[in-house]
């Protein structure tokens, strides 16, 4: 028997494989600087069996001959074996060995074969089977040895296309800030849309008339990330039942999926997904009613998580799918749940189907957001009202070629950029800053100029309450009202309401409101030491359930980053920060922050949590035999406690941080070091 190694050595790289199948439309469109191995084993395990066979012969001369066959079908091995050795006598009847395989390989195999030897009709009637329709007139784009180059810059050709029709819908809905749909760069605008919300997406299959159908629907994930796991949906009674994977396997391409879904935790796939899928059953349900019938043939039906480039297939099915209740809260409401504030959202624009009119439209929103920008900073003058209203994208762009630039910028656009970094705070970065500006022969105007940039020019402060001196009479007035009306206070009368004073009142509701819940307070916790609150945790030990509402609810909100971090969390401590977040030891984090957490900020608030826990009896005794042996290093005491040496007394009143830092300043044992070694 051959090496299965030695049949699966076909000289094609990774990404030409990856670009193949998106120009054949097999898969969807997607970063090939991102495909390594293990995305491109991801990609073909999910695709129909590949078969490979090698045959062995020894033709009339005696010479022994080996050809390498590969098809979708066990019986076209043969029919390529007999056209690629067609001519030749053999005195032998040739040996094979097939192997079913779903290896990169085997399709890379398959893929250098003639387009001319191929049975077309075969090849589209087996990806149909797979839940992956294909059009006739690209297949052949993906066989013959071809140009791996030419393959990759139509495959990008394919992705700046998609990425850009997306942006554009999104920049005209107010979803994302304006951007310039030429310049971007495709790990850019692949960063923008991956950090988009959660999908549910669905797909279910009946027996038709003379084949099986399938329909795959798309719509929003309607749940808070906070959504503890733990969901078990119910049953799906006899259509879980009878109809194997190779039968009908799951449609993974009718659109958009996992291939670009890396930024969805596992932990929203499973039985979460029917927890928040209320618009994508109301969907489904819609087409049963207009397909009378369809309901009672159904077989088979799955429903995951989806998102990324999947909200391209969600707009583009139509306002009428897509909202089948007919407004848009569902819509605002899945991006306000995912940490994406908008202000003021054009929903409707999102489904708007003339692609260039949208690429058009937001291209001259970025332009009006630069002209206003660069007005607005003094660098250039401001635009009469009538030009203005009656701009469209020629002039806009004409007058964008008139726009100063500094030594460094190459285009227009990047004053966006520019201010949207840190003003200059001292006055010698005033200066060279103005420097600058004057060399490029660029209007300086410092009042102007700072202003531009985020918060700057304002008295900084941040509106909402910052401690418990923001609280007032009429606050705990409003407390007392509560109290009366749910019958935990008794009333009190109208003059002594009145003549209530601050103290009076925080008595009154510290004397009959309950206290503040373990939840509340973890949550105040987090939010002092992110500076949006002034609390001590005695301040937060003493309050009631009410005032922890009031604070947190009038509490600062925090920007959340639009960069990635120099330095993300690692797998291991996104668990354990998931793990606490489930725990609700720490308060729930909007995705768009979560996702970009460094590995500073994720440790921070896990340290923050080991700190309120009492040290574990475990952790007592290894401190207590380890102060036997000799003091603990005075620094580390120091750092931790304030004094140069502890006491075994004073073990049972440390904290879990404090022990494990304790615990980790000691050296190595000789197992330790032993097990390292090992």
């Amino acid at each position: 028997m051959p090496d299965e190694s030695d049949i699966f050595s076909p000289g094609m790289s990774d990404r030409d494989l990856a670009a193949r199948l998106i120009r054949m439309g097999v898969i969807p469109p997607m970063n090939l600087d991102l495909v390594d191995s293990e995305k491109i084993e991801e990609i073909t395990s999910d695709l129909p069996t590949v078969y490979a066979c090698r045959y062995t012969v020894t033709d009339m001369q005696g010479q022994e001959l080996k050809l390498d066959c590969y098809d979708l079908e066990p019986e076209g091995l043969n029919r390529q074996f007999l056209q690629e050795l067609s001519g030749h006598k053999f005195n032998s009847f040739p040996e094979r060995h097939i192997l079913p395989e779903y290896s990169p390989d085997a399709w890379k195999g398959f893929l250098l074969r003639d387009f001319s030897g191929i049975d077309r009709k075969a090849v589209l009637a087996r990806f149909r089977h797979w839940g992956i329709p294909l059009e006739s007139s690209r297949l052949k784009s993906g066989f013959g040895v071809g140009n791996p180059e030419l393959n990759e810059r139509r495959a990008e050709e394919m992705l700046r296309k998609n990425q850009t029709d997306l942006l554009s819908r999104l920049v005209r809905m107010g979803v994302i800030e304006p951007l310039d749909l030429d310049r971007v760069s495709i790990a850019q605008a692949d960063g923008i849309i991956k950090s988009l919300p959660a999908l549910t997406e669905s797909e279910i299959i009946w027996k038709g008339d003379h084949d099986y159908e399938r329909k795959r629907f798309v719509n929003l994930a309607e749940f808070r990330i906070s959504r503890p796991a733990g969901f078990t949906p119910p049953s799906l009674g006899e259509m879980d039942e009878g109809v194997t994977d190779e039968d009908l396997h799951p449609s993974r391409y009718g659109g958009y999926h996992h291939f670009d879904d890396s930024a969805y935790d596992n932990e929203l796939r499973g039985p979460n997904v029917r927890a928040g899928a209320h618009t994508l059953h109301m969907q489904e349900s819609v087409f049963l009613d207009r397909h009378e019938g369809v309901e009672d043939k159904l077989i088979h039906r799955r429903e995951s998580i989806t998102g990324g480039y999947a909200w391209l297939d969600y707009f583009r099915q139509g306002k009428n799918e897509a909202l089948p209740s007919g407004h848009t809260n569902a819509l605002r409401n899945a991006f306000k749940n995912w940490g994406i504030p908008v202000k003021r959202g054009y929903w409707e624009l999102g489904f708007a189907k003339d692609v260039k009119t949208n690429i058009k439209e937001a291209k001259l929103i970025f332009y009006k957001a630069l002209f206003s920008k660069l007005a607005n900073a003094g660098i250039i003058p401001m635009m009469p009202k009538k030009d203005w209203y009656s701009m469209d994208l020629p002039k806009a762009e004409s007058a964008a070629a008139k726009i100063p630039l500094l030594p460094e910028q190459d285009t227009p656009g990047e004053w966006l950029e520019f201010f949207k970094q840190k003003a200059p705070e001292s006055s010698m970065e005033i200066v060279q800053m103005e420097a600058r500006f004057l060399e490029a022969g660029v209007v300086f105007d410092e009042k102007l100029i700072l202003a531009a940039f985020p918060n700057s020019g304002g008295s900084g402060k941040t509106k909402g309450f910052r401690s418990m001196k923001d609280f007032t009479i009429d606050d705990y007035k409003k407390m007392i009202s509560r109290l009366t009306t749910s019958g935990r206070m008794d009333r009190i009368s109208s003059e002594e309401y009145r003549n209530l004073t601050l103290e009076d009142a925080r008595d009154y509701v510290r004397g009959y409101d309950e206290p503040a819940t373990d939840k509340q307070k973890n949550a105040l916790t987090f939010m002092a030491s992110e500076a949006r609150v002034s609390i001590t945790e005695q301040e937060i030990s003493q309050l009631t359930r009410q005032e922890a509402s009031l604070l947190i609810d009038r509490a600062p909100r925090v920007d959340f980053p639009t960069d990635a971090p120099e330095n993300p969390m690692t797998e291991s401590t996104r668990k354990e920060l998931k793990r606490m977040i489930d725990n609700e030891e720490i308060p729930q984090i909007p995705y768009a922050r979560f996702s970009r957490l460094s590995e500073e900020e994720a440790r921070a608030k896990i340290d923050l949590v080991y700190s309120r826990r009492p040290i574990s009896e475990k952790q007592a005794n290894f401190i207590r035999e380890a102060l036997k042996t000799g003091p603990f290093p005075t620094k580390i005491v120091k750092e931790l406690f304030n004094r140069s040496t502890i006491s075994p007394a004073e073990v049972g009143k440390m904290n879990q941080l404090q022990a494990s830092r304790l615990i980790g300043s000691l050296p190595a044992t000789e197992k330790q070091i032993e097990a390292v070694k090992q």
